[in-house]
């Protein structure tokens, strides 16, 4: 079975946060809004970046190891980057999790 580890999108605003909402988003596997500016999911295709650019998304964070099927790091950071997003890629291995990859993380 393909481990899917989950690719954070998140947007910069001062927004309250809402309750998560499951929504079904082509391209993207299991994704969720937090609140209009933040959501997160697994295994992200490229052509999904097209939309959530769209929606106001700014930043995508990936977790995902770049030996994973399919992860595809270095198209979809070009990708991000062409529509004007930021594109962290901080690889997460849940075999052998590392304290520095939180640091990473809340650092973006």
């Amino acid at each position: 079975m393909r481990s899917l580890v989950p690719v954070f999108v998140v947007a910069f605003s001062l927004t309250a946060l809402a309750q998560v909402t499951k929504q079904e988003r082509a391209g993207i596997v299991n994704f969720s809004k937090v609140d209009a500016v933040v959501a997160c999911g697994g295994a992200t295709e490229t052509s999904a970046l097209d939309g959530l650019a769209k929606d106001g998304f700014k930043c995508v964070i990936n977790l995902r190891l770049a030996t994973e099927a399919n992860a595809n790091i270095e198209l979809n950071a070009a990708h991000a980057r062409s529509l004007g997003m930021n594109y962290v890629h901080i690889p997460f291995n849940a075999a052998q999790p590392d304290d520095k990859v939180l640091d990473q993380f809340l650092a973006a």
